[in-house]
């Protein structure tokens, strides 16, 4: 029993020091205005470039744009990862009987739940500004399938986190390369098979790519069979993507463990 309850609890107080940061550097008033309000003019923006391209790729762009946010705030636990080397807190967590994966991990569980609430927010604000009202069901149906695409977003996040323990000064490099090559080949703004075959096969490998198609699929009132089918390919990928980040997690402590080379670094 204490080998579930022991790093449980590990995961659920990473998550609320987490959480504690995250509401000490953002208040409602930072957060909406400061963060919510930008990302709001941000979908607006490009939607507006895809209805001077063509009326109906600005909705297509306008869907694309407004689950990348909650992509994107998935990728942010790159940032908690290298946080925890330059503040020099890994030592502390690398030297207890607790496991570094659920520590680190857990320290960034805040990130998909904000970008669920974020995206929903966008959405609730942009559909109705370009006259796009779905049904209510779907618009329900909508949250939870968000909360998915930013976890999945979070796993896909987390690897690049853990690479970046070794080098936390790339860590603003690597946070701009993982979102922008899913806002780039997963569908965002151009549809995965207008690509070249293999970028397709990239794109086949990122969460976002699933989620997407089942918030388009949610939105156009297809069937739960096929959303069903896409939420599944995406649960499937994000495990893969954390069972990635667990393993080199895993083998950042035993090398780092091994030379001596928990330290501060910036």
């Amino acid at each position: 029993m204490n080998a579930i309850a022991f790093p449980a609890r590990t995961l659920w107080h990473a998550a609320r020091v987490g959480l504690t940061d995250f509401l000490a550097i953002y208040t409602w008033y930072a957060w909406t205005f400061g963060w919510l309000l930008r990302l709001v003019f941000q979908v607006i923006f490009f939607t507006l470039v895809g209805r001077l391209v063509g009326g109906a790729h600005g909705a297509y762009i306008l869907v694309g744009n407004a689950v990348a946010v909650a992509g994107i705030e998935g990728t942010m636990v790159i940032l908690e990862s290298a946080a925890e080397r330059r503040s020099g807190t890994l030592p502390l967590i690398m030297s207890t009987p607790g496991s570094v994966v659920t520590a680190v991990l857990g320290r960034g569980l805040h990130w998909p739940v904000n970008g669920m609430i974020s995206s929903s927010i966008v959405f609730a604000v942009v559909l109705p500004t370009f006259h796009i009202i779905p049904s209510w069901p779907r618009l329900v149906l909508l949250i939870p399938i968000l909360l998915v695409v930013s976890f999945g977003t979070y796993c896909y996040g987390a690897v690049a986190g853990a690479v970046i323990l070794r080098m936390p000064s790339i860590r603003w490099l690597a946070l701009n390369v993982s979102y922008l090559t899913f806002m780039a080949i997963s569908g965002v703004n151009v549809p995965v098979e207008d690509w070249p075959r293999p970028v397709q096969v990239v794109a086949d490998t990122l969460p976002l790519t699933y989620g997407l198609l089942a918030v388009r699929g949610l939105l156009n009132g297809e069937t739960a069979a096929p959303l069903s089918r896409q939420l599944g390919i995406e649960v499937i990928v994000s495990a893969g993507w954390l069972a990635a980040a667990v393993l080199l997690l895993h083998s950042f402590a035993r090398s780092a463990r091994a030379n001596g080379t928990i330290d501060f670094a910036t």
